[in-house]
């Protein structure tokens, strides 16, 4: 009877070890999905501010009241994105 309790208790332990890596799976995949999705908002505007200034008219007034973005900015936050896990982009 005894060696029965320890199979038992062994099966139980093992299913709940189980749920725990499934459980830890479908957090970490729902973390790399919000990750991949904030890349993703980010790029957009970081592509539009380094294609901005480069179709812009050569003639037309540049507007004095909003500063530029430098380049340096544009390459720091390009460099932050590209760094993330691959798993993570989208």
């Amino acid at each position: 009877m005894s060696t029965g309790l320890v199979a038992v208790g062994g099966w139980l332990l093992a299913a709940v070890a189980a749920g725990c890596g499934l459980l830890a799976r479908h957090t970490l995949a729902k973390r790399i999905e919000i990750a991949a999705r904030a890349c993703h908002e980010l790029r957009g505007p970081l592509t539009a501010a380094r294609l901005g200034p480069a179709s812009a008219p050569t003639r037309a007034p540049m507007c004095t009241a909003i500063p530029p973005i430098s380049n340096l900015t544009i390459r720091f936050f390009r460099s932050a994105i590209d760094s993330t896990p691959s798993g993570a982009q989208s």
